[in-house]
């Protein structure tokens, strides 16, 4: 399907002939109707640079073509894996990241948002949403843009010090 102008009614003729019957006969299949979605995000998420410990959202809008006739099943990408329906991400044992999803259906559209809670460093990296009914026919999928983020902040914030007037003092 290349694109809307291929939506429409299509059915199937066939021919038959055989020696009782020396005339081809025609027949015809069922009427079968296809419909064509825009398979991409009328919202994709935005690359950003944000400060570490500070709540950053990422947000994706998708349309919704089938209400509540199917069920989607939403999820996050981190650097192209998949994040944890906890909302974790663990890299070698250790957890690099921890979200909160929300989506709400309405309009003919599903909106999903990703918080990003308290980043550290090892949050930066790509993110991306996707949108996937399964279907008799076979599944629908629909995957958003990758966005980058990008942290800037302490590796460590520096820890009170004391110090005698005219020394010098390093953190």
């Amino acid at each position: 399907v290349k694109d809307a102008s291929t939506a429409g009614d299509y059915s199937c003729m066939g021919t038959y002939q055989s020696g009782s019957c020396p005339k081809p006969e025609a027949f015809f299949s069922a009427t079968y109707s296809l419909t064509v979605i825009e398979a991409k995000p009328t919202t994709q998420p935005t690359s950003a640079t944000i400060s570490t410990g500070v709540d950053h959202i990422l947000t994706c809008v998708f349309p919704d073509p089938f209400g509540a006739t199917y069920v989607p099943r939403i999820s996050w990408f981190y650097d192209d894996q998949a994040i944890l329906s906890n909302g974790k991400m663990y890299k070698n044992n250790q957890m690099v990241l921890d979200t909160s999803k929300a989506d709400v259906k309405a309009n003919s559209e599903i909106k999903t948002t990703l918080t990003i809670k308290k980043p550290t460093l090892e949050a930066a990296g790509e993110y991306k949403c996707m949108v996937k009914w399964a279907l008799p026919s076979g599944n629908i999928v629909m995957t958003s843009n990758a966005a980058t983020i990008s942290l800037e902040g302490f590796v460590t914030h520096p820890l009170p010090t004391n110090a005698a007037r005219g020394s010098g003092v390093t953190f």
